[in-house]
């Protein structure tokens, strides 16, 4: 089976929508692999290994704090 990074956040919020994404890859054969594990946030060397290790990497960006202007940033 064929590896897929999944880069995600690792909030609460979000947590269905992993799922389906995993779901989906799962559904073609694919084995999504996280960065959880190792601790999210900053890129460590063991989530950059994990990277080098997949075939090819997705990432979901959601909005994850409002700023002062009323718009959404996301997480590091």
């Amino acid at each position: 089976m064929d590896k897929v990074f999944l880069a995600h956040p690792f909030q609460e919020k979000d947590r269905e929508l992993v799922r389906v994404v995993e779901a989906i890859l799962e559904s073609f054969e694919l084995k999504p692999v996280t960065g959880e594990t190792a601790g999210g946030g900053a890129l460590s060397q063991v989530v950059m290994d994990r990277i080098r290790n997949c075939g090819a990497l997705v990432a979901l960006q959601t909005a994850a704090v409002a700023r002062n202007d009323g718009k959404f940033s996301t997480s590091r």
